[in-house]
């Protein structure tokens, strides 16, 4: 498990990011692997997503420049090429992550905390709101989100099935750069020992 404070996502930034993850992943990726960046990981997901990309339809949306990003993606391992264009590898062997807990935590405004909350589950598997208590206005009984964000208070704790389930996919290209941030650090310590 690791966690990331208050880190910067395309809807904002949650204040925490809780990522569970496989290390064994990691452990049959080549040490000089190329670092990718947002713009590679996008091309990666669309992808992912569509299971194959031809080179036209990949540079019909991401320009002339994607064929850099798609190699650097084969070079990385983490996809291959043929004559029929770019297909992603199994997720078994490239993504490591196994869940991620966005967490917003508010004092007292509990409908913007809900408002981020939904936002947050286009890259997490899971979206929390941390609260001091659970509100007793009608307005959050009421609030159509309620039920699709856990909420965690002082007095009903964090549930014990926190970040729990089966293996997440990654749901955004913003998922496969948690796996890459993961990378990063786990290559930084593992070549220092």
């Amino acid at each position: 498990m690791t966690i990331f404070r208050e880190v910067w996502v395309s809807s904002g930034s949650p204040d925490l990011v809780v990522v569970f993850w496989d290390p064994r992943i990691f452990s049959s990726w080549k040490s000089n692997r190329p670092s990718l960046g947002r713009r590679t990981l996008k091309v990666l997901h669309f992808i992912y997503s569509q299971t194959h990309a031809s080179v036209d339809v990949l540079k019909s949306i991401y320009g002339d420049r994607v064929r850099q990003d798609a190699d650097l993606l084969v070079s990385a391992g983490m996809a291959t090429y043929d004559a029929n264009g770019y297909r992603a590898v199994s997720v078994s062997d490239s993504y490591a992550v196994r869940a991620i807990a966005a967490v917003e935590a508010k004092i007292s405004r509990w409908s913007s905390a809900l408002e981020q909350a939904v936002r947050n589950q286009w890259f997490a598997s899971h979206s929390y709101v941390l609260l001091p208590n659970i509100p007793t206005s009608a307005g959050f009984a009421a609030h159509p989100m309620k039920d699709a964000i856990h909420v965690i208070t002082k007095d009903v704790g964090v549930p014990s099935a926190f970040g729990a389930g089966k293996a997440s996919p990654p749901t955004s290209y913003m998922s496969w750069l948690f796996n890459e941030w993961l990378w990063e650090a786990w290559r930084h310590v593992n070549l220092e020992h």
